[in-house]
């Protein structure tokens, strides 16, 4: 492989060669990386904060990515963009990302606000119906139920004024509070 990018001209190999060491970087990380991190809590924070990052730019998202970092109840970094979001997170990380997504919306020049208002929609979508499958009816059930209805309607209105719907701050503060 090597030999045949040496036969490309100089600038479709140096494209190449990136890709090549990009990718090669990744799969160390992954390899070497992850799986040592036992007992090194400085590593893991970087290895996870890496794994986000790699993550959004995998889907795209990189651009928007700084605006949806926080810090969870343990102090570590997380991203709130919608694909790096786990299943099964709890009602508060949804709402906190549609916040992120709620002051995006009157953003002009915001051209992933349309794909990453879809994508949680989605994400949230299948997390309801999963718990609803599993015959869960908590508080955070419903809570996520009234997050899914609210970004239905902004999926298919497709207007910001449609986060100003109070219930949708009324549970944001109070998730806040907890």
């Amino acid at each position: 492989m090597l030999d045949e990018i040496q036969h490309l001209t100089g600038e479709e190999a140096e494209v190449i060669s990136g890709r090549l060491v990009e990718h090669v970087g990744d799969l160390l990380i992954f390899e070497v990386l992850v799986d040592n991190t036992d007992g090194d809590k400085v590593l893991a924070r970087q290895v996870r904060l890496w794994q986000m990052l790699h993550m959004a730019r995998e889907e795209g998202q990189m651009q928007l990515a700084p605006y949806f970092l926080a810090l969870d109840e343990e102090g570590n970094v997380q991203s709130l963009l919608p694909c790096c979001i786990p299943m099964g997170a709890p009602a508060k990380v949804f709402f906190s990302c549609a916040g992120i997504l709620k002051a995006l919306a009157y953003q002009k020049d915001v051209w992933e606000y349309d794909a990453l208002v879809h994508a949680l929609h989605d994400k949230v979508k299948t997390e309801v119906m999963q718990r609803i499958s599993r015959g869960k009816d908590d508080v955070d059930t419903q809570m996520m139920a009234e997050l899914f209805a609210l970004l239905r309607v902004v999926v298919n209105c497709h207007s910001p004024a449609v986060w100003n719907y109070p219930r949708f701050e009324e549970i944001k503060k109070k998730l806040e509070g907890n």
